[in-house]
This record gives structure tokens, C-alpha cells and sequence, in this order.
């Protein structure tokens, strides 16, 4: 079984790269986004998967459920009375509650712990935050994997550690039992197919169908077929297709492996660094800017903490000078 991941991207045309890099990472085979500022006209394509949107109405600043929207609770349990069963809901719900980790709990949160109750439902969360309110510098769980009861002792929940130039993190439902290999079904390659080869083994004769049983002619024809495209038709390959990043060099990989190793790099911070930074008062934080690997970068500079150096990894990829437009309380 493959992993799943929500992502409330705040707008996903500007996190494309982003996005890949997370698909390259956890290989989920269902991706949710939220709140992609998308119309109708914009174009979203993503190699190896399909879409289904529903996009804001034109002029909406929103593509989820905001706060304050009431939603009745009869249509919520209807809602999930017409799911099959078993089922998973991932996404950023709006609701606080300390049923998933929040300080108190709100009349959203209570909405949706009645949600789990009525139908039975059971939640994947831990205490991790998934969330980081920028005006009030707090973190807060948003983000809910919610999922029928046969489910619940298969599957692993997760919050990415990475905003990803977000004010979100992303989750990631997997199965508990993630030892093996995942691999995709392959696909049929039509654009190399024989098909001369294949009208000669595709060759359906009256014995196939001359059947007493309906449904044993449809068998037979159906056996013929596939046989005659397992014969003729290539095949793609099982492994997974990661994104290629063109614009990514072994100065990139240095810059990113520096970046997990030392956690103080604002690309790729939890909690923890985030608040230390924070703590330092923003009229003593000094900021240089400096040529680094040959790009534009900054370095923030404090007498009781140590130089947090913060550049931009290649023009094209935004990832770390990104994080600083997300914080423009610090300067």
C-alpha cells in the first residue's frame, strides 16, 4: 500500500517544486491540496497523476472550509453516510480541539468530534502540530486523518518536517507495515504498440463465443484480448518516476544536507528552532547579505546565538529565500 498526503499549500502555482519534492520523497499515491487558489482556467498537471478539483468561486480568497462557515451536522454525517466503506478523510478542517492536541477546543472541533462519534470513525493524529500562525508566532493542529475502525491498526500517521514555504506542514498517512518496496502498477505504452501484430493475435473466432453461458463468451474474449496486449503491447516500469529538478546541482544537495544536519536553517525547521529564533528581539537581529556558492544570500546575526545563514539554493528553486518572505517580522 502506498502512502497518502494533504497539503494545504497556500496557493499552489508559486509551490510546484515544492510539491515534487515532496512526492519524490514520501511517493504517495493520493495527494490532497487545499486552499490551491486555482480558477477554473488554470492548469494543474502532474505526471503519473489524475485530477479531480473543485475550485473556489472567482474572486474567493479561499479553496477550503474557512473558520466561521457554519455546516450543518446532519450534512456532514450524510456526507459520509454515501462513502464506501472503508474510507479515509485527510485535510485541513479547521477545527481546534484537545482531542488532537489543541489547547481548548472551539465549536468546530466540537463538530468534528461529534462527526467521529456519530459514525464510528476513529482519528490518526498525534500530539505534532501541523500548523504556524504567523501573526501570534504559535503552532497549532489543523491538519486531521480521520478513518474507519478496520483501518486504524494499518496505517502510520505523520507530520512532515518541512513548511515547504507554506504556513502549513504537510501529512502523511502510510501503512504501518512499510518494509517492502513500493512499486505501481505497470502501464500499457500504446504509442509503441504493434498494431499489426496485435489484429493477427487478437483473432476472436466463433469458437470463443459459440458458448451456452453469456458470461463464459465474455470471459473467453476477454482472455484474447489481454493475451494479445501482454504479447504486443510494452509495458512501463514498476519503480517509482521521480521529478527531475534540471536546476539542481551538488551544491544544492550539500546546501540541503547542511540544512538537516545542523535544524537552524529557516528552509527546513520544526518548532523547536523556529521559537529560538523568535525569542531574540528583533531590533538585536542583524542581517548581512553575502554572495554564498555564487548566490544571493543572508545572514542573521545575534551576539548570544550563533549565525543562521540563510540562502537561496539556485534562483529557480525559492526554497529557503522563501521562508524569509514568510517571516517578515524578523527584520
Amino acid at each position: 500500500m502506498g502512502s497518502f498526503l494533504s497539503w494545504n499549500c497556500c496557493g499552489i502555482l508559486s509551490k510546484l517544486q515544492e510539491l515534487k519534492g515532496l512526492i519524490n520523497y514520501f511517493h504517495p499515491v493520493c495527494i490532497g491540496l487545499q486552499e490551491t487558489f486555482l480558477s477554473s482556467n488554470s492548469p494543474l498537471k502532474l505526471h503519473g497523476y489524475n485530477s479531480a478539483r473543485k475550485d473556489a468561486a472567482t474572486g474567493s480568497n479561499h479553496s477550503g472550509g474557512p473558520p466561521h462557515d457554519t455546516i450543518s451536522q446532519q450534512d456532514l454525517d450524510t456526507l459520509v453516510d454515501q462513502l464506501p466503506r472503508p474510507f479515509i478523510l485527510l485535510g485541513d478542517f479547521n477545527g481546534h480541539s484537545t482531542l488532537w492536541g489543541s489547547d481548548a477546543t472551539n465549536s468546530r472541533g466540537r463538530q468534528i468530534e461529534q462527526l467521529i462519534s456519530n459514525n464510528c470513525l476513529c482519528l490518526l493524529n498525534n500530539d505534532e502540530k501541523t500548523y504556524f500562525h504567523e501573526p501570534t508566532r504559535t503552532f497549532h493542529s489543523l491538519e486531521l486523518a480521520i478513518c474507519s475502525p478496520t483501518l486504524l491498526p494499518l496505517l502510520h500517521f505523520t507530520v512532515g518536517s518541512d513548511l515547504c514555504n507554506s504556513d502549513h506542514f504537510p501529512i502523511i498517512v502510510s501503512s504501518a507495515d512499510s518494509g517492502g518496496a513500493i512499486q505501481y502498477p505497470p502501464r500499457y505504452l500504446f504509442q509503441r504498440a504493434d498494431w499489426g501484430n496485435f489484429m493477427q493475435v487478437a483473432d476472436i473466432t466463433e469458437s470463443i463465443v459459440s458458448t451456452a453461458d453469456i458470461t463464459e463468451a465474455v470471459e473467453n474474449v476477454i482472455e484474447c484480448l489481454m493475451n494479445a496486449a501482454n504479447n504486443t503491447i510494452p509495458k512501463c516500469s514498476p519503480r517509482l518516476r521521480k521529478f527531475r529538478r534540471p536546476w539542481w546541482n551538488e551544491a544544492c544537495c550539500d546546501r540541503r544536507r547542511e540544512e538537516k544536519n545542523s535544524g537552524t536553517f529557516l528552509g527546513g525547521i520544526r518548532e523547536q528552532n523556529i521559537m529560538s529564533l523568535l525569542s531574540v528581539p528583533k531590533s538585536l537581529l542583524v542581517a548581512y547579505s553575502v554572495v554564498f556558492r555564487g548566490n544571493l544570500g543572508l545572514i542573521l546575526f545575534h551576539p548570544s546565538h550563533p549565525p543562521f545563514l540563510v540562502s537561496s539554493c539556485g534562483k529557480k528553486s525559492r526554497l529557503l529565500m522563501g521562508s524569509i518572505v514568510n517571516f517578515p517580522f524578523l527584520f
